[in-house]
């Protein structure tokens, strides 16, 4: 973030902000900004990990993952670095905000100190909520409407799997990713229910 303001780059997320200000609160000592830190921390590690187990699988096939592993070696190794990079933040941070200075400063100041159980289920309930909705849309009966009318616009000769999918009234349109040994490119269809 602070590379791309002082570049004058355009930079997107608002929320690094927020982990600024928590920064600085954390050092001045913040026992609140410390359960607030641990809970999101809480949260995002049991979603992401969940997430990473149970919706990554869905979203590419593992042929396509190989393809683009093959085509681009090193964006793909980036991409498999960060995930792991990032978890092993959110436990850093976790573990480090439950250490026994800590908690022994929150009870001492009359804070709860116990886990963030439901943090914890939060972030499970809704990695387990988005892959009932992505195997819902992305694998459903539209879905395979899309890779159908896909298959006749583009050919059978690659194979088809829907990035995304949008309903406006009776009108659908679908993103797919089309792909095979030689190639991946991206397609539409639409159509009307």
């Amino acid at each position: 973030m602070i590379y791309c303001i002082t570049n004058q780059m355009s930079y997107s997320s608002s929320l690094n902000i927020f982990t600024v200000v928590a920064g600085i609160f954390l050092v001045r000592g913040s026992l609140d900004t410390a359960r607030i830190v641990t809970w999101f921390s809480a949260f995002m590690l049991s979603g992401f990990l969940l997430g990473s187990l149970i919706i990554s699988p869905w979203l590419q096939p593992l042929e396509y993952w190989l393809i683009t592993f093959r085509e681009d070696p090193l964006s793909s190794l980036g991409s498999m670095v960060l995930l792991p990079a990032v978890l092993f933040m959110l436990f850093w941070v976790y573990r480090e905000l439950r250490s026994p200075p800590v908690l022994e400063a929150r009870a001492t100041a009359g804070h709860k100190s116990g886990a963030p159980r439901l943090a914890f289920l939060a972030g499970s309930v809704l990695a387990v909520v988005m892959a009932v909705m992505l195997q819902l849309t992305l694998k459903g009966e539209s879905a395979e409407k899309a890779v159908r009318l896909a298959a006749e616009q583009h050919g059978a000769e690659y194979r088809y799997f829907v990035s995304s999918i949008n309903w406006a009234g009776r009108h659908v349109s679908a993103r797919l990713t089309a792909y095979n040994d030689k190639e991946t490119k991206e397609v539409a269809v639409e159509w009307e229910r």
